[in-house]
This record gives structure tokens, C-alpha cells and sequence, in this order.
């Protein structure tokens, strides 16, 4: 009855602690065999339960690179919109897991693609189709390139430092779908970054964010368009620039900036 109640099959296997025997009465090993994230019983069931499961279900699917069953997949499609009836602070925690583990940009793919993103996050989906100059984005719009980001996140860190990075990486351009502009010499993107601090401030004030992770975060978006000025720099302002807080998630933030459009490294390098 316990694990019947549980939420998918893979979570679903009892050991005997005596004997060490695997106790499987949802097909949970079968599933783990073909990586495949199933719920327990009728997906509309499991899911009206905790609707956060829906969101789980992507995790571990991004996590273990496993895929969704295809009716688990439609139910959450179906149920997308009852992601919102569940606390701020349940959806926080969950979506700092997908940032700072394994997968982290399959699972913003799977919850653009079952709507979840557009209801938790509507300030990412928005920056699908929001294209940039490819001379310094070859990689393609702003969605792409936040995605490259994501899976170019650090694995091995962990704490309080992955995580604003994580959120600074996933939120560092949101500003470009609200300031593109284009003109005869090109596509600009002016004032972006504050903007995008502000839409940053927002997100985390609405996942019920503690203020002094907004301003790490925010932070970090600020600063991360002035490595393009370092060599140009006065040696005193300098010296200032390095001494900030956090500057090793900032030098950071930018080497993942580069690595996911032009390439290029020299000011990260300097």
C-alpha cells in the first residue's frame, strides 16, 4: 500500500534489509532498465496528489538522462497550469536542484516543452526566438545560448556558491527580450542588463528568495558585460573590480558567457 502510493516506479523498490532482496511491485527495475521516469498507477492520480511531482518528474529525468513515459509526459502537459497552486518555496528548492545537478539543460527543455517553464518562468520562455548578432552569438537566439550556459555549468562545486551562480547563469540575459532593437548597423540589445536585474529581482522576490541571494545574483548580472572593458581599464579601477565580492563567480559567469557564443577568452584570460 506504501509504495503504491508512492510517486514514480523507479522510487517505488523495497529491500529487505535482512536478506537484501529486491521487492518490486510496480515494474520499477524494468523501468530503470529501459530509463524510462513512469508513475506509479494513472499519471492524473499521482500528480493531483503534489502536483510538484510533475516538476520532479523532469528532474530526474534531466538528472539520470532518462526519458518521460509518454503518458506521465501528456498528463503533465495536461496539468502544466496546476504547477502554480504549489508554495513558492517547494518550487524554489526544486529548481535549484535542476540548476546546480546533473542535466541541468535537458530539464529546462523538458519543461519548455510540457509548458511547466512557461508557467514558473515565463521571462525564460519569452527569450525563445529573440535573435542575436551572429558575429558574437553564433550559437544562435538567447534561448540557445542560456541553455549552452546551463550545460556548461560547473559539476563539481557545491553550496551556496553554485547556486547563485546557477541562477545568474539562467537569468544573466533576460533582459534582450525586452530591449531588442535592430537598426541599419545591426542588433542591439541596449540597456539589457539592467533590465535584466530587474526581471532577476522579480523571479527571486516571487520563489521567495532570502535578500542577500538577490543581491548575489543580481549582482553578478550587473557586472557581467564589464569584462569587455578590462584591458581599457585604469590600474586603480581595477584593482576594484578584483577585489569585489564573489569575483571568482563573476570571472566564472563570463568564461561561461564566452564558451557559449564567440569563443573567445582573452579577457577572461587577463
Amino acid at each position: 500500500e506504501d509504495v503504491l502510493r508512492r510517486d514514480f516506479t523507479i522510487n517505488g523498490l523495497l529491500m529487505d534489509p535482512a536478506t537484501g532482496e529486491i521487492i518490486d511491485y510496480v515494474d520499477g527495475r524494468a523501468d530503470i532498465e529501459k530509463k524510462i521516469v513512469r508513475t506509479i498507477g494513472d499519471p492524473e492520480t499521482r500528480f493531483s496528489e503534489d502536483y510538484l511531482r510533475m516538476l520532479r518528474a523532469v528532474r530526474f529525468a534531466g538528472n539520470l538522462n532518462y526519458e518521460i513515459e509518454e503518458g506521465t509526459k501528456q498528463s503533465i502537459k495536461n496539468n502544466c497550469a496546476r504547477i502554480k497552486k504549489i508554495s513558492a518555496e517547494r518550487i524554489q528548492e526544486e529548481l535549484t536542484k535542476i540548476l546546480t545537478r546533473e542535466g541541468a539543460r535537458r530539464c529546462f527543455e523538458l519543461m519548455s516543452e510540457t509548458g511547466i517553464l512557461a508557467q514558473l518562468l515565463p521571462e525564460i520562455e519569452r527569450l525563445k526566438g529573440i535573435e542575436q548578432p551572429p558575429r558574437f552569438h553564433p550559437e544562435g537566439d538567447v534561448w540557445q545560448h542560456t541553455l549552452m550556459m546551463l550545460g556548461l555549468l560547473p559539476k563539481e562545486e557545491d553550496g551556496q556558491a553554485k547556486k547563485i551562480l546557477a541562477w545568474a547563469t539562467l537569468l544573466h540575459d533576460a533582459g534582450k527580450a525586452l530591449t531588442r532593437t535592430e537598426d541599419e548597423k545591426g542588433v542591439h540589445f541596449y540597456g539589457h542588463v539592467q533590465r535584466g536585474e530587474e526581471i532577476a529581482d522579480d523571479i527571486m522576490m516571487r520563489l521567495r528568495f532570502s535578500r542577500a541571494q538577490r543581491e548575489a545574483v543580481v549582482e553578478l548580472i550587473h557586472y557581467h558585460m564589464v569584462f569587455m572593458n578590462v584591458h581599457k581599464m585604469r590600474p586603480g579601477r581595477l584593482k576594484r573590480f578584483l577585489r569585489m565580492p564573489n569575483f571568482d563567480l563573476h570571472l566564472e559567469l563570463h568564461r561561461l558567457d564566452c564558451l557559449a557564443s564567440h569563443g573567445m577568452l582573452e579577457n577572461y584570460e587577463f
